[in-house]
């Protein structure tokens, strides 16, 4: 059996110690592809250079993490991200979205970037990888306004209600990401998943 790691931030200086370690370990017992979502520019290269080291494994999404984004690097990061597209290929635009958890007060430069990227994403006809955090109403809302045939991803950790995943499941081509919150004892993430009658996870 083969697995595929949909999100992982192996570029990250957390793992210069042991990266290939890690990386050959998780192919050794069938984790054979590995999805990088970019958070910055400023990780860009780092990025690039692992799925250089595993090009069979490794492949990268160019986007612009929402709680990286500021009203000062709002131009050049998007700048970053369409010049990106054109040079090197890329998977997904990712990771992009809405997180309220440790600011609202930057929730219209975070949805003015959302909206950016995903029409990058139509554009270049690649699908999204979504960041959620404490803003799915707001996120949800975006995603179904802009929805249309040539828009697809997945909303990565899912966490929400039965009411929120039939939402997703309404946008027809966009599925769940399933993370570790499943397993916390409060989360409540396994009962929305058992009954939920979808594929889409």
């Amino acid at each position: 059996m083969e697995f595929i790691d949909t999100h992982s931030h192996l570029y990250s200086s957390q793992f210069d110690n042991d990266r290939n370690k890690i990386i050959q370990n998780a192919i050794n017992v069938g984790v054979k592809t590995i999805l990088l979502p970019n958070i910055s520019s400023k990780y860009t290269k780092q990025m690039l250079d692992v799925c250089r080291s595993f090009p069979e494994n490794c492949f990268p999404m160019i986007g612009l993490h929402p709680c990286d984004i500021t009203e000062e690097n709002f131009e050049l990061e998007m700048q970053h991200i369409e010049k990106e597209l054109t040079q090197n290929k890329y998977v997904a635009i990712g990771e992009i979205g809405l997180d309220l958890y440790w600011d609202k007060s930057t929730i219209e430069i975070q949805k003015k970037g959302f909206i950016h990227q995903i029409n990058l994403a139509k554009k270049y006809k690649i699908p999204i990888a979504i960041h959620v955090r404490e803003s799915f109403q707001e996120a949800i809302e975006i995603v179904e306004n802009l929805n249309d045939n040539s828009l697809r991803g997945v909303f990565h950790c899912f966490t929400g209600s039965i009411a929120d995943a039939k939402r997703i499941i309404n946008l027809d081509d966009f599925y769940f990401g399933i993370g570790g919150v499943i397993t916390f004892k409060n989360s409540g993430v396994d009962k929305t998943i058992k009954n939920i009658n979808s594929a889409k996870i």
